[in-house]
């Protein structure tokens, strides 16, 4: 089973201190072990291994290996998260906070959280609610997969059944 927390900025040239500021608030609550991918912002822990940068086969390497995932509101991020199986807790970078060049990212992640693909901090739930909410989605997407797995797996069981008759 897999365990732990990865967390991605991404790569932008700007900070974010504020989705990593919560993360280090609430360090102790999150699965072990931590990975945090920082990009440009500073940051350390002795709590996680921190790395600057990673390139795609270790990004997706990570998201695969960890139960939960906390992300950047970027799409390119998201979207491998996601098509892994995996539903992020995100948190959209914010023009006001000088944390990207507009709030694109805003609307991109209230789309997501809608069709519950990912779960938005910009909702007003908690950090470890929403690191929950992500978990339960996600465990749920699992099941539904398997399930789905053995319905096709005994009605292909069937139809070769019915081939031999």
């Amino acid at each position: 089973m897999r365990v732990g927390t990865f967390i991605s900025l991404g790569n932008s040239h700007k900070s974010f201190e504020r989705l990593l500021k919560k993360v280090e608030e609430f360090i102790d609550e999150l699965p072990r072990p931590i990975l945090i991918q920082r990009g440009h912002t500073e940051f350390s822990s002795k709590k996680a291994e921190i790395i600057r940068f990673m390139d795609m086969n270790a990004f997706e390497s990570a998201i695969n290996s960890h139960s939960l995932i906390i992300l950047h509101g970027g799409a390119g991020s998201i979207i491998q998260a996601v098509s892994q199986q995996k539903v992020p807790v995100v948190m959209a970078r914010r023009k006001i906070f000088n944390e990207h060049i507009d709030d694109h990212q805003i609307d991109f992640v209230a789309k997501l959280s809608s069709q519950e693909l990912i779960v938005s901090l910009e909702m007003g739930c908690s950090f470890l609610d929403a690191c929950d909410h992500a978990l339960i989605i996600q465990e749920k997407l699992i099941k539904k997969k398997a399930e789905s797995k053995l319905i096709n797996s005994l009605i292909q069981a069937d139809l070769d059944l019915y081939e031999k008759i």
